[in-house]
Parts: C-alpha cells; structure tokens; sequence
C-alpha cells in the first residue's frame, strides 16, 4: 500500500492512477510538468527534495 492518502492524492496527484515505478514523489517534483504550476516556489520545492534524496 502506497504511503499516500485521499488528501495527497486531491492536492497532488492520483498516485494509484501511475504505474507502481511512478509512485514516488520526488520523481513527480522533478518529472511532471503539472508540479511545476502547482509550486509557486518550484525550486524550493525541488531542492527541498533533491536534499532529502542526499544523506547528510
């Protein structure tokens, strides 16, 4: 089971309507252009997961 609710699935995306690769949420940051209109600050966003991939 996905680590994903209703609410996630309203304010992003269908998480479950992906293929199971596809799941992941840095990977819709970085990859889905409808997360680039989402964010106002996109590059925050992305930085803010592109740090959380890097262990400290």
């Amino acid at each position: 089971m996905p680590a994903a609710n209703r609410l996630a699935h309203a304010l992003y995306t269908d998480f479950e309507a992906r293929l199971r690769r596809e799941r992941n949420f840095a990977r819709y940051v970085f990859l889905d252009e409808s997360a680039r209109t989402l964010y106002a600050d996109w590059e925050k966003v992305a930085g803010d997961r592109l740090s959380g991939l890097h262990p400290r």
